[in-house]
């Protein structure tokens, strides 16, 4: 398992320049799978989705 920091460093080393982060936001796990299955680098989330 990866600690806070270490994941706090992975987010910052996607940050490129002239190459944008694009995070992507989830409503339901199954809109996680498929992006996962996409290679997605970063997938984002918002609080009624984590409440649902």
């Amino acid at each position: 398992m990866t600690t806070q920091r270490e994941q706090a460093i992975l987010l910052n080393n996607l940050h490129i320049k002239g190459d944008p982060l694009i995070l992507f936001n989830i409503w339901d796990a199954g809109s996680a799978k498929a992006l996962q299955e996409i290679g997605a680098k970063v997938i984002a989330t918002g609080s009624w989705s984590v409440a649902a």
